[in-house]
Order: C-alpha cells, then sequence, then structure tokens
C-alpha cells in the first residue's frame, strides 16, 4: 500500500517517516531494557505502533482504533518511567 502511494506524494511519505521514527526508536528502548518477560502493556503498545503505521501510511486500510505519536510517546515515557 505504502509504495503503490509513494509516487503520488514522497513529501507525505517522508513527513509520516519523520513523524514514526521517533515513536519507533522510543518503543525499541523500552523493549531492550526487558527480557523475554515483556509485560502485556509493552507489547500491546507495539500493536498501537503497529496502528499508528496503517494510520500514518495506508489510511485507506483503516486503523482499528485511533492513536497519535504523541500519545504513544507519552505511554512509552510512562512506562520506561516504571521499574522493568
Amino acid at each position: 500500500q505504502r509504495l503503490a502511494k509513494l509516487p503520488e506524494n514522497p513529501a507525505r511519505d517522508t513527513r509520516g517517516m519523520h513523524d514514526v521514527l521517533p515513536v519507533e526508536s522510543a518503543y525499541r528502548s523500552l523493549l531492550s531494557s526487558y527480557g523475554r518477560d515483556v509485560p502485556t502493556d509493552v507489547v500491546d503498545l507495539g500493536w498501537q505502533l503497529e496502528e499508528l503505521r496503517v494510520a500514518t501510511f495506508a489510511q485507506s486500510l483503516g486503523a482499528a482504533r485511533g492513536t497519535s505519536c504523541a500519545r504513544l510517546l507519552a505511554a512509552i515515557s510512562a512506562l520506561a518511567d516504571r521499574e522493568p
């Protein structure tokens, strides 16, 4: 879906990557603080990140639940502040 839409407006894809990459990086950092036992709320954030990607790059597919970069970053920060 994303590759098919890229030629229409490459700048839109670049903006989307600019928004999503910091969230992906923060999530990877959060995951690295856990071993093999990742709590379900952290796993759920991973699914929310997938929904963000769909909402950003493949809007026509429709995301199951609304999310945003700011909301995900806040949730990741809150989980990072608690003890793993």
